[in-house]
């Protein structure tokens, strides 16, 4: 769920947000609160934020000046399954 003061923040405070999850909340996420599930990379210039639990991302390219976000996704969905990467739907097993 987003809330209201995910949405008024500008990239710029998502990725100093970011920095400080990441090392006060040991590899964590700003977005969906979560711990040790965020990488920082550094590519050239830029040096990235990425959470493998919901896809949240946040940059800073140095020599631009330049900071970017995309949000996360919600994948506490309850009773909902996502296809296969085929097409077919998933089924339970007991």
């Amino acid at each position: 769920m987003i809330m209201e003061n995910q949405i008024e923040r500008t990239s710029q405070e998502w990725y100093r947000e970011a920095e400080r999850t990441y090392t006060e909340k040991h590899q964590g996420c700003p977005w969906c609160q979560g711990s040790h599930r965020v990488f920082c990379q550094r590519r050239d210039s830029t040096i990235l934020f990425y959470c493998q639990g919901c896809d949240f991302q946040v940059s800073h390219d140095v020599a631009t000046g330049r900071f970017a976000m995309l949000p996360g996704i919600d994948h506490e969905i309850p009773d909902t399954m996502l296809d296969s990467m085929h097409g077919l739907p998933h089924t339970l097993r007991s």
